[in-house]
């Protein structure tokens, strides 16, 4: 069973509509969030959770209106896109099911979810932090410098050479905060004991200390943003140009490294 995350208290709210109970697709899918929700509070993976059935015309009423600018605010802080009303009026409506996630009284997190990679549904969130797995789903990875580029691509084609039995996850993985940072890890990896690795590449060693201070930022931010407890989380930087006086400045930190090398890529005709 997976531990708990040692995270600050989660609240969640659990809204559904009347019409959910008349359909039987969504009265499984309604019963099921019941069960998850009771399980998280069992295993004391939140603090509470609360059920609640929308009155008509809620989203016209001036707490529904005041929820609704909460969830748009949250949205444009967090650059996650949550579904409430429709592509052309965003924000307007509550869908038949939703989940609201409170950290600390603050509402950080809202579902349904959409991210570059698919949607993230209330039921879909819910099974992630009973499996103390991550909900959020990788991107599609933004072309960088050519250099760059061609180490992200060599280490996803060939996880062994950071270390052996490495799952890839996603590269461009999102992670932010309802406070408004926001950021993107170069690469995520499962190692055999079930802990997240995540990976910064750098191209030159004057980088360093960038990539030091974004693995810093994006372990917490993806700890938090997870509900997964830091100790699950590895930080690597990958360069091919690591300067041996820099080391022990990162074992101090708590980082692993790997030197890799600028791959190059050739097409079947041999051309580079």
């Amino acid at each position: 069973m997976v531990e708990p995350a040692n995270l600050s208290a989660l609240r969640i709210v659990y809204g559904y509509k009347p019409a959910v109970l008349t359909d039987d697709a969504l009265r499984g899918v309604h019963t099921r969030i019941l069960d998850q929700l009771a399980q998280a509070r069992t295993r004391a993976m939140v603090d509470m959770f609360e059920v609640r059935e929308l009155r008509e015309a809620f989203e016209r009423e001036p707490e529904g209106r005041d929820l609704l600018q909460q969830l748009r605010d949250l949205a444009m802080r967090s650059k996650i896109k949550v579904r409430f009303g429709s592509r052309k009026y965003p924000y307007e409506w509550f869908p038949l099911q939703f989940l609201l996630v409170y950290r600390s009284g603050v509402l950080c997190q809202a579902f349904p979810s959409i991210l570059e990679g698919g949607y993230v549904q209330p039921e879909d969130f819910l099974e992630h932090l009973l499996a103390g797995e991550p909900w959020t789903l990788g991107g599609r990875r933004k072309s960088r410098a050519r250099d760059h580029d061609r180490i992200v691509e060599h280490l996803i084609a060939n996880p062994d050479v950071l270390e052996p039995g490495l799952t890839f996850l996603g590269a461009e993985h999102p992670v932010s905060s309802a406070s408004g940072e926001v950021g993107f890890l170069d690469l995520l990896f499962r190692d055999l004991h079930s802990r997240y690795v995540i990976v910064e590449v750098k191209v030159k060693a004057s980088e360093l200390d960038e990539g030091i201070g974004k693995l810093g930022r994006h372990r917490r931010l993806f700890a938090e943003m997870n509900h997964i407890e830091r100790a699950r989380i590895r930080r690597l930087l990958a360069c091919p140009d690591i300067p041996e006086g820099r080391c022990e400045e990162l074992r101090e930190a708590g980082i692993e490294w790997r030197i890799v090398p600028l791959t190059v890529s050739v097409d079947p005709n041999g051309r580079p």
